[in-house]
């Protein structure tokens, strides 16, 4: 009979192969909160399976997994809630673009401009 430590082991496999398949179907966009999520959730689930079997490196690699997983959940929050635009990129996201999510936009206004420089958040 499996008892709780298995049941989340087999339940954080489940989340890293899952969110990892709809990665490479498409289906999620490696710079969204649920990708971030979905790997978050699958690491501390590892992670507690392993208080039944201890593993130090394997615990290691599950507590950076965390760890890049909170720091992408993070930067998708400041890019979307910290992201200005000047007058007329707003006028034209709100005439023309009214359903591109504002990161999208400035991303595809960037590269169609040629910047190669990051996006600068004003």
């Amino acid at each position: 009979m499996l008892d709780y430590y298995q049941i989340a082991g087999y339940g954080g496999v489940a989340f890293y192969l899952g969110s990892y398949g709809l990665l490479q179907l498409g289906l999620l966009k490696g710079s969204s909160y649920t990708y971030a999520g979905l790997n978050l959730m699958a690491a501390a689930l590892v992670l507690v399976s392993l208080f039944r079997d201890w593993n130090m490196f394997s615990a290691i690699v599950q507590i950076s997994w965390i760890t890049l997983s909170i720091a992408g959940i993070a930067r998708v929050w400041f890019l979307t809630n910290m992201l200005r635009f000047n007058a007329e990129e707003q006028k034209l996201l709100t005439n023309h673009f009214p359903t591109l999510r504002p990161i999208e936009a400035k991303n595809c206004w960037t590269r169609a401009l040629g910047r190669t420089e990051k996006l600068a958040i004003c």
